[in-house]
């Protein structure tokens, strides 16, 4: 009778112990992705020196087998014409910390210093967390110009604003909306952004269906749509909207 018993505890300690592990894996979280990148604005002329001098500086850190995917892009509307930036996504925190490694090994600082930096006036440094879940943006997504919407989040709201901004990405991510996009944040000052590649101007022209209305028809209730929408404009305390060109013929 003791032995049965004995083996009834263990059978019931045992199940235990694996009803938990599923729950125990779900609270270890993806680690959090990055975005870095680097503003560069050209001295008073020197805007055609600065790109040649970035293309060369590109093609040495290919030859030192950079680590880092850098994309480039300058500025084609907003209040930053001119400028240069350099970014790179898809790394995590402690990856950091490997590339800075990388950096004092292979010094490419001593390349740009010598060949780029003549050319610049002033630097931007940012980073960015990216919300990868609320995000759509298909690896291989081709595009030749990015328009870049940043909100300034009201004090109080973050909550809130995710809240809503997970209903609206959840309903973007049907079939029928075919729109690619990408939410990240800064990490200096909290700002929230909304990356959206385009192939040309043409496709910058409103669509013939707006979100709001797709929105609509996903929830079946104009009334929940404008009460969501509502919701979400109320949690910003001004926007911005800038395009960016993607500059592939800087990086090869």
């Amino acid at each position: 009778m003791n032995n049965q018993t004995s083996s009834l505890s263990k059978l019931v300690l045992l199940c235990s112990i694996l009803a938990f592990i599923p729950s125990a894996f779900a609270q270890v979280k993806a680690p959090e992705m990055l975005a870095e990148t680097w503003v560069m604005t050209p001295k008073a002329g020197a805007g055609a020196e600065l790109e040649k001098a970035l293309k060369k500086h590109t093609a040495h850190r290919n030859k030192l087998e950079d680590p880092r995917d850098w994309q480039v892009f300058s500025q084609v509307l907003g209040n930053d014409l001119g400028s240069i930036l350099v970014r790179s996504s898809g790394f995590t925190w402690a990856d950091m910390d490997s590339y800075e490694a990388w950096s004092r090994d292979k010094n490419p600082q001593k390349h740009f210093n010598e060949y780029v930096d003549p050319a610049v006036s002033n630097y931007g440094h940012y980073l960015f967390t990216m919300d990868i879940a609320n995000s759509h943006w298909p690896e291989g997504t081709e595009y030749n110009f990015v328009g870049v919407t940043t909100y300034v989040v009201k004090a109080g709201h973050y909550a809130a604003m995710k809240k809503d901004l997970k209903l609206m990405s959840d309903a973007a991510k049907s079939p029928d909306w075919p729109y690619n996009w990408l939410w990240y944040e800064s990490v200096s000052d909290g700002d929230l952004s909304l990356a959206v590649p385009f192939n040309n101007y043409a496709d910058m022209a409103p669509a013939e269906q707006t979100f709001r209305e797709f929105l609509t028809k996903t929830m079946e209730s104009k009334e929940k749509a404008d009460e969501l929408i509502g919701s979400w404009m109320s949690h910003f305390e001004s926007t911005q909207y800038m395009v960016y060109r993607h500059r592939k013929d800087l990086m090869n």
